[in-house]
C-alpha cells in the first residue's frame, strides 16, 4: 500500500500521539501501591518474620518499586520521607 506524503504525515502524527498517551499512562502507573505481582497475598516461609524484619522487607520492596527514590518510597508506604530516611540510617548504623 502506497500512502501520499500527506497521509504519511497524518499517520506519523497519530502514532506519535498514541505513543505519548501510552508513555503518560505508564508513567502514571509506575509508582502505585499495587502492581500486577502484588495481587496475591503475602507469602511467608515457615518462620514468620518479626515486626522489625517485616518492616525492613516492606521498606526494601518500596525502594525497589521506587527505583531507589526515597521520596517515592515514602509515598508508597504513606509515611514521611524523613521516616524512611531515619529507618535506612538506623539500619546502616547497625551494619
Amino acid at each position: 500500500m502506497i500512502l501520499s506524503s500527506q497521509s504519511q504525515v497524518k499517520l506519523l502524527r497519530l502514532l506519535e500521539s498514541v505513543k505519548e498517551t501510552l508513555d503518560r499512562k505508564n508513567k502514571e502507573r509506575r509508582y502505585t501501591r499495587d502492581t500486577e505481582d502484588t495481587k496475591a497475598p503475602l507469602i511467608f516461609t515457615e518462620k514468620f518474620p518479626s515486626l522489625k524484619e517485616g518492616t525492613e522487607l516492606i521498606i526494601k520492596e518500596a525502594l525497589k518499586r521506587a527505583k531507589g527514590n526515597q521520596s517515592i518510597a515514602a509515598q508508597l508506604l504513606e509515611v514521611s520521607p524523613s521516616a524512611v530516611n531515619k529507618r535506612l540510617k538506623r539500619e546502616k548504623e547497625k551494619r
